[in-house]
């Protein structure tokens, strides 16, 4: 996918993105009536978006 857009080192951004997402589910698994699943899926979507627009760009 990360190669696909262009990405600079898409394996390594690949690990780190899949690693960001089960450490989500990991503790959202764990502490779900705690974990704040919203601000953190914004974070996420704020991050990876905006190195695509910015490596687009």
């Amino acid at each position: 996918m990360f190669r696909n857009l262009g990405i600079a080192n898409p394996r390594q951004r690949s690990l780190y993105f899949s690693a960001t997402l089960q450490g989500i589910m990991l503790m959202f698994s764990t502490y779900p009536e705690n974990f704040p699943l919203d601000p953190v899926k914004a974070q996420v979507i704020a991050e990876f978006c905006q190195e695509v627009e910015s490596e687009l760009g």
